[in-house]
């Protein structure tokens, strides 16, 4: 497949993911479930995934307005190796760490496994 096509579907696959971060609060009850942490264990849950919306919005900008970089720059193609190693370290963490059988579950799995293959084939076919 096209790696550029592939790296411009992962801008939209990044930007994605940063809206449905957007909607975590709402999703999983933070208001409520973050009485039951200590304070300082709240904040740092709300300060990661407001650091991970920033995170999905950087890859998907760099991805859709620097693609030809990506491509064919050794920076650029540093950036997309550590893109792919983004979501296959997700993809691995979801099996460490969230071992429920749920359709949710292995719906994420299978958009992580996405991730990875969007910056992954594209930095293999150019190296």
């Amino acid at each position: 497949m096209d790696s550029e096509i592939l790296i411009r579907s992962g801008a939209v696959f990044n930007l994605g993911f940063a809206l449905f971060h957007i909607f975590f609060w709402k999703l999983f009850d933070w208001k409520k479930e973050s009485k039951r942490m200590s304070l300082a264990n709240s904040a740092i849950l709300q300060i990661l995934n407001l650091c991970l919306i920033l995170v999905f919005i950087m890859m998907s900008w760099i991805s859709w307005f620097f693609t030809e970089d990506l491509l064919t720059s050794g920076l650029g193609k540093t950036i997309m190796f550590f893109f792919g190693l983004f979501w296959a370290a997700r993809l691995l963490e979801q099996f460490i760490f969230l071992r429920v059988n749920r359709l949710q579950v292995h719906i994420l799995s299978f958009l992580f496994l996405i991730g990875t293959l969007l910056y992954s084939v594209p930095f293999l076919q150019g190296i």
